[in-house]
């Protein structure tokens, strides 16, 4: 091979992996971008899904099971709907107030991140930063 034709073989070689670099700099960022993207909409979903939760309950609770909280929603019949985060997933139980809470039975509605809650007065605290009226709910 002649140097000519070296040089040519080497640029053509910096061409494609420059090329390559561009474009996984390219999809890195797009992808964190589309992952920042889910995990806002998953927000949402989850405020959403327990503020409608919310509304249709006579009565509101926060309770702790094996280290993680649990949002228990009596409306007046004889079931009780526990809301809680397990294997990162917000899950639904929905169950006779005569029966106990079994986590293994609910229902996964969307992922989730984290779910802390707490009640401080009249406002139920969801995340640390989304506060829903418990007594302004209807």
């Amino acid at each position: 091979m002649n140097r000519k034709n070296l040089l040519n073989y080497a640029a053509g070689a910096l061409f494609v992996f420059t090329l390559s670099a561009i474009c996984t700099l390219v999809l890195t960022i797009t992808d964190k971008s589309a992952q920042a993207n889910d995990a806002l909409v998953n927000e949402q979903l989850v405020t959403s899904f327990v503020t409608e939760k919310i509304k249709r309950a006579q009565k509101v609770e926060v309770t702790k099971n094996e280290g993680r909280d649990i949002l228990i929603l009596k409306d007046g019949s004889q079931y009780v709907t526990y809301l809680y985060s397990q294997s990162g997933y917000l899950c639904e139980l929905y169950l006779p107030s005569s029966q106990g809470f079994i986590d293994e039975y609910g229902d996964w509605v969307c992922p989730v991140g984290q779910f802390d809650l707490r009640i401080e007065g009249k406002l139920l605290v969801v995340n640390g930063d989304y506060y829903l009226d418990l007594e302004g709910k209807r």
